[in-house]
């Protein structure tokens, strides 16, 4: 280690934390002396590579009682804790030359666990008959310790165990005692493995915290909550695609269900909806009741934002087959969802309180989908998208366009299709939607008699009587227009079907 490495080293913030003035006081002893440059270089080196090791790891402590002995010089490091039957040895290291007779007294822990501080035994041979603080070895220059206990604490400042170490004279040793600076050495050690049971719990409980975050908000902003002291989450306007799900006829469904049996269906349920829409990169903001609402684009820009919503969309039907398969027997009925999508301009930021952070959309963009999803309510269609979801799809992708409707507290009409494939790749319906395209057309356009004709040769194709309902109930309003003097002058396009006049459970 250079010169410069070991001024940044002793320089670091968790050191001085630990370091003062008094660290460098020795205690005038005719045959001591202080560490010389190299060997504080050593400690310090040696207490650097005990912060680096992990906590949880068996060589964390074991690093620390070596480095009582060496660098540190003393016979025997040993660490402990506190059972209920007493000191249990976990870790322990001993010099080449360690005396047999060099026994710890464990009643010296004991009195630095109950006075919470370092403490020292008296050589052999000394007249002081007691135990002493470690800052009493500062300042005296009467007192020599043998035996030093220094109390380790963690996060709940509780003490957890005791760093101890042994200093006997023998042979060329002619230490009689361990020396202040030593002393200091070791509660720097112990206070390193402090350092590292406190670090060690405050990760835990970051990791805890982050992946209960992890749960609820995109990794984004998992990011932001748990790098900023103060976070507000502005509202920021852009574009998104929003998803509403919700359950068909869950009310009597789960009536007919024992509770718990219930609560395993909407697990399973959601579990199903929330992985089809993180599949598809999506941020699940919220869940209500039997659905969930969805967002695509936020907080990170996704270009295919409409797309990745609508594969996400058929991932959860064609996964409900499943689902439908594995409940069939309890159930006694298909289960049914409806899935509405609508692309727009929200903004997103909290949509919760102060008080309770809730990252999510506001706006007409929100209500828009949801409106549309309770159309799948009436009509027979799983997944409705709005047109200006259907304009940033893939030019392949299977849609059938139903026509302009009107949603219930919305007062701009859109247009609406049902999503049927993310491409036409082996489409057996298309025909079957491309006659209904062509009706739709005719109706649109005011062609009401060829209309009526071809509308009679859907009803013997496979089409469902509600679809042509749709149809006949267009046909209706355009003729009412067409024959009304109230409405000279607008064409049979700007007709929409009302449905913000049907009374439809939310």
């Amino acid at each position: 280690m250079n010169t410069e490495t070991f001024s940044n080293l002793i320089a670091a913030p968790a050191l001085l934390e630990r370091i003062n003035d008094s660290v460098f006081r020795v205690v005038p002893e005719a045959d001591t002396a202080s560490p010389s440059p190299q060997t504080l270089e050593r400690w310090f080196t040696s207490l650097f590579n005990i912060q680096r090791l992990a906590a949880s790891s068996p060589e964390f402590t074991a690093a620390a009682v070596h480095a009582l002995v060496d660098p540190g010089g003393l016979e025997v490091g040993i660490w402990m804790t506190r059972q209920l039957d007493g000191w249990q040895v976990e870790s322990q290291h001993a010099s080449h030359n360690a005396a047999c007779s060099a026994v710890f007294d464990f009643e010296l822990a004991d009195v630095a666990f109950a006075r919470r501080e370092t403490v020292f035994r008296c050589s052999t041979g000394s007249k002081c008959g007691c135990d002493h603080s470690a800052e009493e070895l500062l300042v005296s220059d009467e007192l020599a310790a043998a035996q030093l206990a220094s109390p380790v604490f963690n996060d709940r400042n509780e003490v957890v165990g005791v760093l101890a170490g042994i200093r006997h004279q023998q042979g060329n040793n002619r230490r009689r005692a361990i020396r202040s600076l030593e002393a200091r050495w070791i509660q720097l050690v112990a206070s390193a493995l402090s350092a590292g049971y406190v670090r060690q719990q405050r990760e835990i409980e970051a990791t805890r915290q982050r992946v209960l975050l992890q749960q609820v908000f995109p990794q984004e902003i998992v990011q932001r909550l748990t790098s900023q002291q103060n976070v507000e989450l502005p509202a920021e306007r852009r574009e998104i695609t929003v998803m509403f799900v919700d359950m068909r006829d869950s009310s009597s469904l789960c009536e007919s269900l024992p509770p718990d049996v219930t609560y395993r269906l909407l697990t399973d349920v959601m579990d199903l909806l929330t992985s089809a829409v993180m599949s598809y990169g999506g941020v699940v903001v919220d869940y209500y009741g039997d659905g969930l609402i969805a967002m695509w684009n936020a907080p990170l820009n996704q270009q295919s934002h409409a797309q990745m919503a609508c594969h996400a969309g058929l991932e959860i039907l064609q996964n409900l087959q499943t689902l439908n398969t594995r409940w069939n027997s309890e159930t006694r009925q298909p289960i049914r969802l409806g899935v509405g999508i609508h692309t727009g301009a929200a903004l997103v930021g909290n949509a919760g309180s102060r008080h309770r952070i809730k990252y999510g959309p506001r706006g007409l963009c929100v209500n828009i989908a949801n409106r549309i999803e309770r159309v799948t309510r009436l009509w027979p269609y799983p997944i409705l998208i709005s047109g200006q979801t259907q304009a940033q799809l893939a030019h392949d992708a299977v849609t059938q366009r139903l026509g302009k409707v009107r949603l219930w507290g919305i007062e701009q009409p859109l247009e609406l299709y049902a999503l049927h494939r993310a491409h036409a790749t082996d489409c057996p319906e298309c025909p079957r939607l491309a006659s209904y395209d062509h009706v739709l057309r005719l109706i649109e356009t005011g062609d009401l008699n060829l209309a009526q004709t071809e509308l009679a040769h859907l009803s013997e194709q496979a089409f469902d009587e509600l679809e042509l309902a749709i149809l006949r109930q267009q046909m209706a309003l355009i003729g009412t227009a067409c024959d009304s003097s109230s409405m000279p002058t607008k064409s049979p396009t700007d007709l929409v079907v009302d449905l913000s006049r049907l009374n439809v459970e939310c």
